[in-house]
């Protein structure tokens, strides 16, 4: 009887791990380094990234696995210890940083890890998510002649983005806006690139400073010439 009751514990625990909603599943080492935890979303800039333990455990001796088909990195240590980062995606477009925006659910959080994202086309944000770089480091690249990403904030809801760069090479703004209902917050947004557009162009009608270079962006029906190291947010 120990011995079944051992194997229902063990099938039990499995059950759990299988159906964990959460990103992270760190109940053990190796330790996922802070960026990663408690994060609905990764996107990670190539298969090179997964190379170096170090971009995702300060451990010595962590080998990394990932799973393209279930999406999910395995960290496993020498002492056979195992930790898991869930809802992993790579690169730019398929299965990438495009992909990870389609499929996560409304109010969830994307982190973008440091690298180069190169877009085909526009990258449109239409629903109420957090976009989360590692700062200058994330940079997402435009095509060149056309937005690099446009806020469709027709749904309502509050879009955040921040920390990171957006580059272009055109006259095109960097970041636009659509739709009249909700709330759009930018943090730390870093313009990069040769392109002369400007880095936020939103239509409507309010724009509210809140003190500290902190900007709460309603649909103001100019442009504001950002300018590189301003902070567009309010709020955390």
């Amino acid at each position: 009887m120990k011995i079944k009751g051992n194997v229902i514990i063990i099938m039990l625990l499995n059950l759990i791990i299988i159906n964990c909603t959460e990103g992270v599943n760190d109940n053990s080492p190796p330790v996922i380094n802070d960026e990663f935890k408690a994060k609905s979303c990764i996107v990670i800039e190539n298969m090179d990234y997964l190379n170096s333990s170090k971009n995702f455990t300060d451990e010595d001796g962590v080998i990394v696995a990932y799973d393209q088909i279930d999406k999910q990195i395995t960290l496993n240590d020498q002492n056979g210890n195992k930790s898991y980062i869930y809802n992993v995606y790579i690169g730019s477009e398929i299965n990438g940083l495009r992909d990870a925006v389609l499929q996560t659910a409304t109010t969830d959080q994307i982190y973008i890890a440091a690298g180069n994202y190169n877009l085909k086309s526009t990258l449109i944000i239409d629903k109420n998510i957090t976009l989360q770089g590692s700062g200058v480091l994330t940079n997402i690249i435009g095509s060149g002649l056309e937005p690099v990403i446009t806020l469709n904030s027709s749904t309502g809801g509050i879009y955040f983005i921040k920390d990171l760069k957006v580059s272009n090479s055109e006259s095109s703004n960097y970041i636009t806006t659509s739709g009249n209902k909700g709330m759009i917050c930018l943090k730390s947004i870093t313009k990069g690139g040769a392109g002369s557009g400007y880095l936020i162009s939103c239509g409507g009608s309010t724009c509210l400073y809140t003190g500290n270079n902190t900007y709460l962006l309603e649909y103001f029906d100019y442009s504001l010439n950002g300018k590189e190291g301003v902070t567009y947010f309010t709020g955390d």
